[in-house]
């Protein structure tokens, strides 16, 4: 292993030394001083406070950035960003030493020396290092550098084992990398194939053995997942898949005799066993009632909510069941996958949008490193033809991996080719950066060999590999340095200080209540000497998260926190690590899960007599806002309550007051804002603004301009409701300057803007949107509808002037009706129908527009009044029927939908009976015995129905 011929010699632990090094000084030098933005906030107070994040849980980065709290290095987190850089240092060093190995293993023969192996490897895994993934998520608080690590660790294992020949050491040290990436981000998967690949492409005669194993081991994991999860169709799906591993293990020792590598099974299950053994973490932390207790993995549901990633769309174990489920019969109807979007949905298909993703990714990837590295990265594809047997092997390994790590996430989340897809899935990709520059680095020493012998006048060109880090460097430090960006400070000290005694803060967005965690639970603990304000410190304040509060694990979260029955401290560790002193001494009066499931359903019977019940049950925020409500209204004699927006709380604008970067929910609701409240507020955010666009630190910052910019969006929310479109005008606007590229304030101004005419304002605006985000579907079609408002402006006017001249003209009636609705106007769209219906109620044809309008603006109820009219007019038509019946399912009028349908039925026989079938809507309906009996008599079964979505039009 060490020798000049072994795996990783002199060379190419040089190569690692200097790169990683270099990678270091870098991270450390531009790492941010504070809390950052986004999720920063919240991973810092779970590291500093032995604490569990969100889903996954992250158990291995937890554990790894506490220790690095220990240190006495200063602010805790600093110690957190420096974490994350030396982790991504330590990546880069992985990668040039294994990029120098391989390049002596495949060109020494050829005349590539050692020296040049090294300053390659070296080379392109840190212009890797210096790219705007890998960079941009070493200087603050991430996951994201340890992934790129494991994922070193792993590719680096599995070369070890293709070089050693029939030695095991490094497949079992890739499997255990494999699950200790499985212990901090579920990333890991995407990689999962390569192994298998190595396995037929290496070792075939082994291949079938040791997959037997990988299988039994998988299986058992599996199964013990399914023991937790408390899901019977998971732990169905893995009783199963441990019975067929075992069948399949049966058949093999029958046919083939014997395992001939038998004793690789118990090792590779406790590589796997221990690469996982960090999940224990979890509830041990969870137990001691941290600041940051996400999922509340102290109990067996809640820690299955965390590693199952329950909290989001795509869970693991509908993964599972659509995957392995499928192969071993054992996945239930409700997991199969929701239709794709098609023609006409406004929606690019899975496919296409892959392909817009996918364009989007090469240029990113090139304008990160550098054009130039397209040539190499296919260069290193022309030497299969001079590698021997392994050696192919693992080159093709490495670009399968390179493409399954850039690909497969955006695949499977769909994501955009817009700003804000990119923005999402940019820190996913640190690794897949590392891995081409990897390829990259074989591609340039093929070249250097070529014009090493018939092309050895451009021999010279080698040298210009050797400048892609300083290219790097210079193309994306604009982006990435985050040295003296306070801007994450600035957001939680000037949220969370200005606030009364007491006070208590509802946080919506990522920011809005991560950094305020971090400023009441991070910040305020530490030494006086370690913060930037060093009388800070403010534990009196409660920090609650406006958009979890319908969750079951969060209400334990926040009730252990803050409720009357908050756990006291038990034995010297949870002494040690300070819970008593962390949490404000007075309880708040929190609503347990019968009043939450009351105010739930006080919000759904609310929805259903206004015709919303569809709207309501499928948006998670207005019940959160439910929740809030009750909350606030149970301690507002006692507290002041304020909010950072997510999602409009609209209950509350009666009762708001801004102020500053929040605004306060009043304990009565206000005729009118103060203003003095209104002239502060002005004030307030044109001294921010100033100082901020002056500041080229601040310009730079993506994530800085988006989080303070949606701050004043919430302004321009409340001025609106109150009718103060100037002051409205001023905040959108203000929020515009510091991030032109927001589509929420843009869209509320352009509104604004084009219902007083002034449509050439509106598209200025839009076109310096679309300069930052040019790829953007929402700017474009809001570009759109501008033009149409601006175009159908003069018509409107003339068709306004023609009704009030003859208001039972039903043309023009349905033509401003219809122009509303192009220029979503559709304000006065409904006046129009409030005011002008009377003279058409018997007009089948008015009645069919005028339900369309009440579709598109999902007014269920107020659209059901007029499917009865014309049911009323036409008793005997079915599709009249059919709609009929999507209103009152729509508005929760069960019984009269049920009748409905069945005449539908009777009069339209079994077309009619097969669109109720194929509806998406009633998908959630197929199993209650009355929709069956409905659909049953004279049809052979229920076809596989796509799930639900809104009502569409009839």
């Amino acid at each position: 292993m060490n020798g000049p011929t072994g795996v990783f010699a002199k060379p190419d632990r040089f190569a690692a030394l200097v790169a990683g090094s270099l990678a270091l000084v870098l991270y450390v030098f531009t790492a941010a001083p504070n809390v950052t933005l986004l999720d920063s906030g919240e991973f810092i107070v779970a590291a500093q406070h032995f604490g569990v994040p969100h889903p996954t849980g992250y158990p291995l980065w937890t554990i790894g950035a506490w220790l690095m709290t220990l240190l006495p290095l200063g602010n805790a987190a600093w110690e957190v960003n420096l974490f994350s850089g030396l982790c991504s240092a330590l990546a880069v060093a992985v990668f040039a030493g294994l990029g120098s190995s391989l390049l002596r293993w495949f060109f020494a023969p050829l005349g590539l020396s050692d020296r040049w192996s090294a300053l390659l490897g070296g080379a392109f895994a840190l212009a890797a290092g210096c790219s705007v993934p890998v960079w941009s998520q070493a200087v603050i608080a991430e996951v994201y550098g340890l992934h790129a690590l494991l994922t070193g660790c792993q590719v680096a294992a599995l070369y070890v084992w293709v070089r050693e020949g029939d030695r095991w050491r490094g497949f079992l040290a890739a499997l255990f990398f494999f699950a200790l990436g499985m212990s901090n981000h579920h990333l890991t998967l995407s990689l999962a194939p390569i192994p298998v690949v190595l396995l037929l492409l290496v070792r075939p005669g082994a291949a079938a053995e040791v997959l037997l194993y990988l299988g039994i081991i998988g299986a058992a994991v599996f199964w013990g997942f399914g023991l937790i999860s408390g899901e019977p169709p998971t732990l169905d799906a893995s009783v199963r898949t441990v019975l067929c591993a075992l069948l399949v293990a049966a058949l093999f020792r029958l046919f083939r005799g014997r395992f001939v590598h038998g004793r690789l099974l118990p090792r590779m299950a406790l590589a796997v066993f221990l690469g996982l053994l960090p999940h224990v973490y979890m509830p041990l932390a969870s137990s001691t009632n941290p600041p940051m207790n996400w999922s509340y993995a102290r109990t067996r549901d809640g820690f299955f909510y965390a590693i199952n990633r329950s909290q989001y769309q795509g869970t693991l174990s509908s993964q599972l069941l659509r995957s392995v489920g499928r192969v071993v019969g054992a996945t239930p109807r409700e997991t199969d996958p929701a239709p794709q979007a098609g023609e006409g949905s406004g929606e690019p298909s899975r496919f296409q949008a892959f392909a817009l993703f996918s364009t989007m990714y090469w240029g990113k990837l090139t304008s990160s490193l550098s054009p130039a590295l397209l040539v190499p990265f296919l260069m290193a594809f022309t030497a299969l033809r001079l590698l021997e047997r392994r050696q192919r092997a693992m080159l093709l390994a490495g670009y399968l991996a390179f493409f399954l790590a850039a690909f497969f996430q955006p695949l499977f989340d769909r994501a955009s080719d817009d700003l804000s897809g990119w923005l999402l899935q940019m820190p996913y990709h640190g690794y897949a950066f590392l891995l081409f520059a990897l390829l990259c680095a074989i591609g340039a020493a093929r070249l250097q060999l070529l014009c090493a012998g018939r092309l050895a006048r451009l021999g010279a060109i080698r040298f210009l590999w050797l400048a892609i880090p300083g290219w790097a460097l210079l193309v994306n430090a604009s982006a990435c340095n985050q040295r003296g960006h306070w801007f994450g400070w600035e957001y939680g000290a000037g949220m969370v200080g200005p606030l009364p005694r007491d006070a208590v803060l509802f946080g919506g967005t990522d920011p809005g209540r991560f950094v305020p965690t971090y400023m009441i639970f991070g910040e305020s603990p530490q030494p006086a000497r370690h913060k930037r304000d060093p009388g800070f410190d403010r534990r009196d304040v409660y920090i609650i998260t406006q958009n979890a509060l319908v969750d079951p694990y969060y209400q334990r979260y926040i009730h252990d926190h803050y409720g009357p029955a908050r756990p006291r401290p038990r034995g010297i560790w949870e002494r040690w690590l300070g819970r008593a002193a962390l949490y404000p001494r007075n309880p708040l009066d929190l609503p347990g899960d019968p009043e939450i499931r009351g105010a739930i359903q006080a919000e759904l019977e609310a929805a259903e007599r206004k015709g919303e019940l569809g709207e309501v049950s499928g948006d998670s925020s207005r019940l959160n806002a439910a929740v809030a409500k009750q909350i606030w209204e149970r301690n507002k004699g006692r507290h002041r309550f304020f909010v950072e927006e997510s999602f409009p709380m609209e209950w509350s604008y009666p009762y708001a007051i801004p102020r500053g970067l929040v605004y306060e929910i009043a304990p009565d609701p206000l005729d009118a804002l103060p203003g003095e409240a209104v002239a502060a507020d002005r004030e307030f955010w044109s001294d921010l603004v100033r100082r901020f666009l002056a500041d080229p630190a601040f310009l730079r910052d993506v994530d800085a301009r988006r989080s303070f910019s949606k701050l004043r969006n919430t302004g321009g929310n409340l001025y609106r409701h109150r009718k103060l479109l100037d002051e409205a005008e001023l905040a959108y606007r203000q929020a515009i300057e510091l991030w032109p590229a927001s589509g929420e304030s843009l869209s509320a101004l352009c509104e604004i803007l084009t219902d007083a005419g002034r449509h050439g304002e509106a598209l200025e605006l839009l076109a310096r949107g679309q300069g930052i985000d040019p790829r953007s579907r929402s700017l474009a079609q809001l570009r759109q509808l501008v033009l149409a408002r601006r175009a159908l402006a003069a018509e409107i006017r003339v068709l306004e002037e023609s009704r009030r001249a003859a208001p039972r003209n039903r043309d023009v009636f349905i033509e401003l009706l219809q122009n509303y609705q192009v220029t979503r106007r559709f304000d006065a769209a409904d006046a129009l129908i409030r005011d002008g219906l009377g003279a058409f109620e018997s007009d089948p044809v008015v009645l069919q527009e005028c339900i369309n309008h009440r579709v598109v603006r999902m007014q269920w109820s107020e659209g059901l009044e007029l499917a009865r009219k014309w049911d009323a007019l036409d008793p005997k038509n079915p599709e009249v029927k059919f709609m009929l019946a999507k209103f009152l399912h729509a508005t929760g009028a069960m019984p009269e939908f049920y009748a409905a349908a069945r005449e539908a039925i009777r009069l339209g026989g079994i077309p009619l009976r097969e669109r109720f079938a194929a509806e998406p809507l009633y998908r959630p309906l197929r199993a209650e015995p009355q929709f069956r009996a409905l659909l049953d008599a004279g049809l052979p079964g229920l076809p596989d129905l796509p799930s639900g979505g809104a009502p569409p039009g009839p």
